[in-house]
């Protein structure tokens, strides 16, 4: 599975491999048919595809998030998740989807922060992007979450955080700012994760 994950502002990127992310289904990856097929016989294009990882890493790390997160009102279990009431709060916002194999390490390390820091005034919301339900429902029995649980079938507000992979996860401060974003999941990231959010709540 091809992908290229965006980098924006004060972003940290797990590694390029398919065992750590998955690539979004509803957005289209830079360079189109270059990135994501296999041609062969043009040199020129075999040229291109030499370079292809250093073009992609200028053009990531010339693009940056705004700091301000996109605000957002989805449905949930216990009701509408507004993101905005939740300003005074540090929110660990994670985009995840059944079929994502990444996903379903994340989801007992997720349980972990929210049991450790709810306290302490984190908030941890998981964002699913399936359009079906019974996939969903089949993924948290076998992944319970102690934590939120929003639904964006549509993609619509995954199209505000310019989702390009899965599991992709957004650390916002208590004034709701975008301090990290962080693509795909492994277990050496966790430790870092953890610091992360520590640093985001000490923050007043």
């Amino acid at each position: 599975m091809s992908y290229f994950p965006q980098t924006g502002h004060n972003s940290i990127t797990s590694g390029y491999s398919s065992r750590h992310i998955c690539r979004y289904y509803g957005k289209q990856l830079p360079f189109g048919p270059i990135a994501n097929r296999e041609i062969t016989g043009v040199p020129m294009i075999k040229k291109l595809k030499t370079f292809l990882p250093f073009l992609v890493l200028g053009l990531l790390m010339s693009t940056a998030l705004a700091d301000s997160a996109p605000g957002f009102k989805l449905p949930s279990e216990a009701g509408v998740v507004n993101l905005d009431r939740l300003k005074g709060q540090v929110v660990y916002l994670d985009f995840w989807a059944s079929w994502c194999a990444p996903c379903r390490k994340s989801f007992p390390w997720m349980n972990e922060m929210h049991r450790k820091y709810e306290k302490q005034g984190l908030k941890v919301i998981a964002v699913n992007l399936d359009q079906d339900r019974d996939p969903i429902t089949q993924f948290l029995k076998q992944n319970p979450a102690d934590f939120t649980i929003a639904y964006d079938p549509g993609g619509n507000t995954a199209k505000k955080y310019n989702l390009m992979g899965m599991p992709t996860s957004f650390i916002i401060d208590r004034k709701g700012n975008i301090q990290k974003t962080h693509i795909g999941f492994r277990q050496d990231d966790k430790k870092e994760l953890e610091n992360l959010i520590v640093s985001a709540l000490a923050e007043k």
